[in-house]
């Protein structure tokens, strides 16, 4: 492509989106020239007026985050599952990647394989081990797919919507998959990692209400004892209230979590965009100059 890239993400919201920074260093990492917009949209109007610009050509490529995910899945005419081609049917996921193919507006979800990403570069291996996912909303099933592609023996879905957790177990169809009722803690106790996809307390610790009674019933001192990782989606420039709380059981809590799984399915959008894969780390470093270390454990 001669020209410029035009990139950009839509949602509402989204003032402090570190979304143009990953585009930059994607663009850079690949050698590539263009630039990146936030589409703050207000209602699906607005958001409608954002997709025009993609299928008219005058966009290259969309991230999509809150609210728009399940609406622009809806809007699509094909979708990528995996490392596929795009190919028309159902929306797998809620999207968060959006481009043109063959005059048809694919849509794919890269938080998975993101997600999968950033656990490697922690050194984190899924294979034969057990995993709680707590929240079966968005978050949850753009990951779980992944989650059991990658070898675990187990997945327990926790959800404050039991139906919401049935639901996706149903989807996944997999014999490794069970659920377990919000608020008893017996079935969460045997695990290696343990991933936070609910909204409680969504953002910075110090910025929402105290949600740590939400959290009591959770099997803090059996997770300390067996020395479980707990892993936060949400991303923030410092601990988000699941973070502290996890600090204060004192048990373990991987730093910047929620940075690292952005940073590597921005790189993973990227590719679906212009055939570049960048090197994920690359783009983490771009925000986040000072932790991106701990994320080095993979060569």
């Amino acid at each position: 492509m001669s020209r410029p890239l035009r990139l950009g993400l839509l949602g509402r919201g989204i003032g402090r989106s570190r979304s143009p920074d990953l585009h930059a260093a994607a663009l850079k990492a690949c050698a590539m020239a263009g630039d990146s917009t936030l589409f703050d949209c207000a209602d699906v109007a607005q958001a409608k007026a954002t997709l025009d610009l993609l299928r008219s050509g005058h966009l290259d490529g969309l991230n999509v985050t809150t609210p728009y995910k399940a609406w622009a899945a809806a809007a699509c005419e094909a979708f990528v599952r995996g490392e596929g081609a795009p190919s028309p049917g159902t929306p797998p996921l809620p999207v968060n990647t959006l481009f043109l193919r063959d005059e048809m507006l694919c849509g794919a979800s890269t938080d998975g394989p993101g997600l999968r990403d950033a656990l490697r570069w922690a050194g984190v291996a899924l294979a034969g081990k057990g995993a709680v996912l707590l929240g079966c909303g968005g978050a949850g099933q753009a990951i779980a797919g992944d989650l059991l592609a990658a070898g675990l023996q187990r997945l327990v879905l926790c959800s404050r919507d039991p139906a919401s957790a049935l639901q996706l177990a149903g989807s996944l169809g997999d014999s490794r998959v069970s659920t377990a009722p919000w608020g008893e803690a017996a079935a969460l106790r045997d695990a290696d990692l343990v991933l936070h996809a609910t909204r409680l307390g969504h953002g910075l610790a110090g910025m929402q209400p105290d949600v740590s009674a939400a959290w009591a019933w959770l099997p803090w001192k059996a997770w300390r004892e067996s020395g479980v990782l707990l892993w936060d989606l949400a991303y923030a420039p410092e601990d988000t209230p699941w973070q502290a709380v996890a600090r204060r059981e004192g048990v373990r809590c991987q730093p910047h979590s929620g940075q690292a799984m952005l940073a590597a399915q921005a790189a993973r959008s990227f590719a679906l965009w212009t055939g570049c894969l960048p090197e994920g780390r690359a783009l983490l470093q771009a925000i986040l100059p000072d932790g991106y270390q701990l994320y080095m454990s993979e060569p």
